[in-house]
């Protein structure tokens, strides 16, 4: 990756994290400089920083590389801005906070699917996170209906169970089981 490239993803990066109260201006500050200094992406530094947790700096990774000009190809526009401090905020403290991300197993329009672990419960799970983060007045209903169809139609083997549902820092979540197997899309040919 080109150095402006990288710079710019860095931005991105801070810049996504202080619009949703993840870190402070002088945090932002500091990562920034720890960045330049040393050429690092913001996600390692924010970890070495110890300002944000692994899965945390993953996460918000993911979510600020949807936040750019989709004119670049690269990902869609955030409309809205947070006005005022969630009532929560997503830190080491916070309910994302349980959860080892291992790697991303897919994404939509709407979310983005992890594969984790939980480290409450001790098992393995897949966690889905709205893209929207801060489209949260618009999507968070329907992402939380989303939730609660799932959840409604009980036990069934072709039916994967909701384990847990929550907003972070105003990035909303929810847990499931983990299925292994091969793709929907694979297995239907397409």
């Amino acid at each position: 990756m080109d150095p402006q490239a990288s710079r710019d993803q860095n931005q991105e990066f801070i810049r996504f994290a202080r619009e949703r109260w993840l870190l402070s201006p002088q945090e932002a500050e500091r990562c920034l400089k720890r960045c330049l200094e040393t050429g690092r992406p913001a996600a390692e530094v924010a970890q070495e920083l110890k300002l944000l947790s692994s899965s945390v700096a993953m996460i918000v990774g993911g979510l600020a590389s949807e936040t750019r000009d989709p004119s670049d190809g690269r990902g869609t526009q955030v409309t809205s801005v947070v006005a005022e401090p969630p009532v929560s905020s997503v830190s080491d403290k916070g309910a994302l906070a349980r959860y080892e991300i291992r790697g991303e197993l897919g994404r939509g329009a709407m979310a983005v699917v992890y594969e984790a672990h939980d480290t409450k419960m001790d098992r393995d799970v897949a966690l889905k996170i709205l893209v929207e983060a801060l489209g949260a007045s618009q999507d968070g209903p329907r992402f939380q209906r989303e939730v609660q169809a799932i959840a409604g139609m009980g036990r069934h083997p072709n039916i994967v169970n909701v384990y847990d549902f929550g907003a972070d820092g105003g990035i909303f979540y929810y847990t499931m089981e983990r299925v292994e197997g091969e793709p929907l899309d694979e297995w239907l040919g397409l």
